[in-house]
């Protein structure tokens, strides 16, 4: 049988991780990292509108800002981002999600994520 942790030990548990996507459509790489749950919550809170309704765009803008780390970008740059090719910044995203452990919409199944990642390497 597993011993249970102390809350000491689980708020001392590095369990945050930071990975390069190569991004050769852009001649380098970017590298992203893995959201906290207070980061999660806030880009969902960020995406909120006042009818309480998710914006599926600034989740997105929200999720990019707070997870690619190299370069940093800011909320105006992510945006800018979605001028470029869907399927990297695509990339970028799924790799924050995989890395965070996140289902951001109940109806995008692991599976999918899988999916959408495989026609990436294709």
């Amino acid at each position: 049988m597993a011993e249970f942790l102390t809350i000491e030990e689980i708020l001392a548990a590095q369990d945050l991780q930071e990975e390069t996507v190569d991004v050769p459509e852009w001649g380098g790489a970017v590298k992203v990292r893995s959201l906290t749950k207070a980061q999660q919550q806030h880009a969902r809170q960020r995406s909120v509108s006042k009818d309480k309704v998710v914006d599926q765009e600034k989740l997105e803008l929200s999720l990019i800002v707070a997870g690619m780390i190299e370069p940093r970008v800011t909320m105006e740059q992510a945006r800018a981002l979605c001028q470029k090719l869907a399927g990297v910044v695509d990339r970028i995203l799924l790799r924050i999600i995989r890395l965070s452990d996140m289902n951001i919409d109940a109806s995008v199944s692991a599976e999918a994520v899988d999916e959408a990642e495989r026609s990436f390497r294709e």
